[in-house]
């Protein structure tokens, strides 16, 4: 392997970006290799991101039981050969197709049944009242205050434990604790704010540095009031946020990560930062590489603890990494059912440019690591769509990440 990869090396040096990304590297007889989790066969499956990771040259596996693998490599081929000629895909033309209808359907009745949203929802208005640092503080400390905090701290225990991140200082104004998200979650805001009609509260007084001041919502939180709900409210609340989902996977990008600094970060990505990344390309074989090697030291690690019975299924690899706009975190937390009867969307924090596929993601991972009521999680599919393959592959790339820098 070592001095293969190094003959690719002398062959086109590491500089020629453009001319790498013209080689492939065939792997004949891969119906001869067991999927029995040996040495061999974990070196094997790992060939396609090792090669795309460390040498930005492409893996194609072969074999003659497998059409579809002859089929991709002739279209590797004729790619490189002729750009110009349309390869037919009427199979796969054909299951979009089918899954576009489907999509369709639903958003009919999504749009048909989802809440009403003001016309004027996200206009920008004046600021309410002078502010400064010192003023925010002294504000923290009024009775009223303290009263909202310890009546948020009831509900929001479960996800942020002891402290809660958001403060009332006035009727009409909120306080949040300023982070090094705290820019790109303002600009994220701003954004969605400007492009579609999603109800987000307006950011304010960007001169203050310790604390993020935004307009507070006259409602509850649907982590408040879900339970409380009629089967029919909840249905109407996953057809608003379906639209709203819709309306974000419009906006797309070219580069991943948040919207002003390209860094992807939160608690999808274990907290930390990493980034910017040129392209969904490279983001995509970054992700890739983190849930390959994931994959394999949990590997080892239960084969060489006569665990195999729990042994994990190999990461899916390529898919749909489009970029577009994501939230990252809708969760009950962060949804907001105002008195007038409008569906809001607050902590915009992990927003950013992702594959469409990460906000399912995203919402999964806070059924798994909150306590979410089954009601909740049984509308994840129909708001943001189903990706068990992918829930699976960011499950180890979060079990991993912290090992990688980018």
């Amino acid at each position: 392997m070592a001095t293969f990869v190094e003959g690719i090396q002398q062959l086109v040096p590491i500089k020629s970006c453009d001319a790498r990304s013209k080689l492939a590297v065939v792997g004949t007889k891969a119906d001869m290799l067991a999927h029995d989790y040996s040495d061999t066969d974990i070196s094997v499956r790992k060939l396609h991101v090792l090669f795309l990771y460390r040498e930005m040259v492409r893996y194609l596996e072969i074999s003659v039981e497998n059409e579809k693998s002859i089929d991709l490599l002739t279209q590797c081929i004729v790619r490189e050969c002729v750009p110009s000629i349309q390869i037919d895909q009427s199979t796969w033309s054909m299951h979009k197709t089918v899954l576009s209808i489907m999509d369709f359907a639903l958003n009919l009745i999504a749009s048909a049944f989802s809440l009403p949203v003001p016309q004027n929802v996200n206009s920008c208005t004046p600021d309410p009242v002078e502010l400064d640092d010192a003023t925010v503080q002294t504000l923290l400390q009024s009775s009223e205050a303290q009263a909202w905090d310890t009546h948020i701290k009831q509900f929001s225990h479960s996800i942020f434990g002891a402290h809660s991140p958001t403060h009332k200082i006035t009727a009409s104004l909120i306080a949040k604790d300023s982070s090094s998200s705290s820019e790109s979650e303002v600009a994220a805001m701003k954004f969605v704010r400007q492009y579609t009609r999603i109800p987000v509260p307006q950011p304010r007084y960007s001169h203050i540095k310790t604390y993020m001041i935004m307009d507070r919502v006259e409602g509850v939180t649907l982590l408040e009031c879900w339970d409380k709900l009629s089967w029919y409210m909840q249905f109407r609340i996953a057809c608003t946020l379906r639209c709203y989902v819709h309306q974000l996977r419009r906006l797309t990008g070219n580069s991943p990560g948040s919207i002003d600094t390209g860094i992807a970060s939160g608690h999808l990505f274990d907290d930390k930062e990493y980034g910017p990344f040129s392209d969904s390309d490279s983001f995509r074989i970054w992700c890739e590489m983190v849930a390959v090697t994931a994959w394999e030291i949990t590997v080892r690690h239960q084969r060489d603890h006569h665990t195999e019975a729990d042994l994990p299924a190999f990461p899916v690899l390529g898919g749909k990494w489009d970029l577009v706009f994501t939230h990252g975190d809708l969760n009950l937390s962060n949804v907001m059912l105002s008195r007038d009867g409008v569906l809001w969307v607050i902590d915009w924090a992990t927003a950013g440019f992702y594959p469409p596929w990460l906000e399912s993601v995203g919402i999964e991972y806070y059924d798994t690591h909150a306590i979410a009521r089954r009601s909740w999680s049984r509308w994840r599919s129909f708001i943001a769509g189903s990706y068990p393959q992918f829930v699976h592959f960011w499950g180890l790339l979060l079990s991993d990440v912290h090992r990688f820098q980018y």
